[in-house]
């Protein structure tokens, strides 16, 4: 009994994950916030077609950085910031994999899909990527009104981006200037971002408690 009272107690320690300091969500969070307030950041970081093709390809991550208003950079705090910390919490080591990738690729994915783009700054496509992913890890195990919920937040998600693609885009973002708009495909290349994540969460986190299952019952 002591030996099987061992190994459930292993099991229980492994099966918790870890409380860790959302340092992806900081990092990106600190980086904004810091864009903000230096007044070269757009033409230092922002995302430009002509300048990534002419080789600076750091701008894919850094254009994420910059944004157009403080109302702007506002929202964009707050929804990044309650998704990652959330993530990270949940899945902090492919969470760490997804700040360090996510923002290239959605923003490699807006030189395909935005051909007439010329310049982009803001965290919302990554907060799309971390709300879609967040909503299918919450939906994942979950039943009853817990479940109704994160199906709502997933298809509030949708509805949003959805309503961008038809030309009928929400307009609370408080752009500073009226040259600046909504670029739809920021948003739906975060939510593709955020379901390929999910779907390949397990080869970056591992599979702690399929490790415990598998170990051998002490006998009797």
């Amino acid at each position: 009994m002591g030996g099987a009272a061992a190994l459930s107690a292993d099991r229980a320690t492994a099966a918790t994950p870890r409380s860790r300091w959302p340092w992806g969500t900081a990092a990106w969070l600190a980086a904004a916030t810091g864009a903000a307030l230096w007044p070269g950041a757009e033409q230092a970081l922002g995302w430009s077609r002509e300048r990534i093709l002419g080789g600076e390809i750091w701008r894919l991550w850094s254009g994420h950085a910059v944004h157009f208003g403080w109302a702007h950079l506002g929202w964009n705090l707050a929804l990044l910031g309650l998704a990652g910390v959330w993530l990270e919490r949940l899945r902090s080591r492919a969470a760490g994999w997804f700040w360090l990738l996510g923002p290239g690729v959605i923003g490699a994915a807006l030189l395909v899909l935005a051909p007439g783009l010329r310049e982009y700054g803001g965290l919302s496509g990554l907060a799309t990527a971390a709300w879609t992913w967040l909503a299918l890890e919450k939906m994942r195990g979950a039943a009853g009104g817990e479940r109704r919920f994160w199906q709502a937040v997933l298809g509030l998600v949708a509805l949003k981006v959805g309503l961008e693609l038809a030309g009928q885009v929400p307009g609370f973002a408080g752009f500073a200037g009226t040259a600046v708009r909504t670029e739809p495909m920021a948003h739906l290349a975060g939510a593709g971002l955020g379901v390929l994540a999910y779907l390949i969460r397990d080869r970056a986190e591992g599979s702690v408690t399929g490790g415990a299952d598998s170990e051998k019952k002490p006998g009797p």
